[in-house]
Parts: structure tokens; sequence; C-alpha cells
């Protein structure tokens, strides 16, 4: 009995850490969490992004990742997000092909 309440500890262990932590190195070691994911976006901004769409505009794109991470699985409607962030409708749909093509997001399209 004891073994099994081990087990089934050990898988929600796992899971908590997909869910909650989704990084190895924050899994694996004492970081904190708000600076390190700080720091990826940082690092995403500055070697990807910057290079392949010149975004003029960084503390937008910011909040526009802010507002996709916050609609995760839901709809994406380009005239809503771009009274929401301050950009033209174009905008947020070139933004949303970039992410999609360094692997940030996915978007499906739903006919």
């Amino acid at each position: 009995m004891v073994e099994r309440y081990k087990v089934k500890k050990a898988i929600h262990q796992i899971y908590e850490n997909i869910f909650k932590d989704g990084m190895p190195k924050l899994v694996l070691n004492d970081l904190d969490k708000e600076e390190y994911y700080n720091n990826y976006i940082r690092t995403y901004l500055d070697r990807d992004i910057r290079d392949l769409a010149q975004v003029g505009n960084e503390l937008a794109f910011y909040n526009y990742l802010t507002y996709l991470a916050a609609r995760t699985a839901g709809e994406l409607n380009y005239s809503d997000a771009s009274k929401v962030i301050g950009v033209s409708a174009p905008t947020i749909k070139n933004w949303t092909s970039i992410l999609v093509s360094t692997g940030y997001c996915t978007h499906i399209i739903i006919a």
C-alpha cells in the first residue's frame, strides 16, 4: 500500500512539474520562476524576434505575448487584439505569423 502511494505521489509530482514549471532547468534547480521566465522572454525577443520582425515597439510586442498567454486555447481575433494592444490588426497578424514560424505558439485555423 505504501509503495502504491509513493508511485501516485511521484506521478503527481511529474504532472505538477509539467504544468506548473514546464522548464527542466526550473524543475532541477532552485531558481526564481519570475526572473527565469523574464530572462527567457528577453532572450527570445533579443535573439529571434528582433532579427526576424524588427519589432519597433517591444513593449507592445511583449504585451501581445502576455495577451496571447492569457487567452491560451482561445479564439484569436486580430481586430480585438489590436484594440487591446494599441497596434494595427495587420501588425497583430504579422506578429502572430512570426510567433508561429519561430515555434513560440501554434495557430489553428478552424474552417
